[in-house]
């Protein structure tokens, strides 16, 4: 994942998506034949990337449902939430980085400080249900 001037959510995602599909293998699912070993494979590619893109974006606004979460008492619910954070934890900060500049964008642009917020959180939000609905069409094949 890089963190160019340019680079936007959509292309955060993307990096994301191939970050965690390079992690899994096809030879790991149990199935004998190809063609369902695919299918799995796409079928769990695309759950584990729902997972870890939305605790990332939810990380990286430091959403209070999170902290909630996180302060339950020891789950295995929440230990996997913990080990996704600190494993992706170069890609929360890149994703809160790229928030920040969309903020002080607005910001610049005369809107207060929690006008500007509002909106980025709303705007990336969209992008994330819009992009997840897309990579569950493609990789649920």
């Amino acid at each position: 994942m890089n963190g160019d001037a340019g680079y936007s959510l959509e292309e955060f995602l993307l990096d994301l998506l191939s970050e965690v599909k390079s992690s899994f293998s096809k030879d790991d699912l149990n199935s004998n034949s190809g063609e369902m070993r695919n299918s799995e494979f796409n079928k769990t590619v695309n759950e584990v990337f729902r997972f870890v893109s939305e605790i990332c974006f939810q990380a990286a606004i430091n959403s209070p449902d999170l902290q909630r979460v996180l302060k339950r008492t020891a789950s295995d619910d929440t230990e996997i939430i913990r080990k996704t954070l600190k494993t992706h934890k170069h890609s929360i900060t890149l994703l809160r980085a790229l928030f920040l500049k969309q903020v002080s964008a607005r910001l610049e642009n005369g809107l207060t400080k929690s006008q500007a917020a509002k909106q980025v959180i709303t705007q990336n939000k969209g992008i994330l249900v819009d992009f997840l609905g897309k990579s569950a069409r493609e990789y649920s094949k």
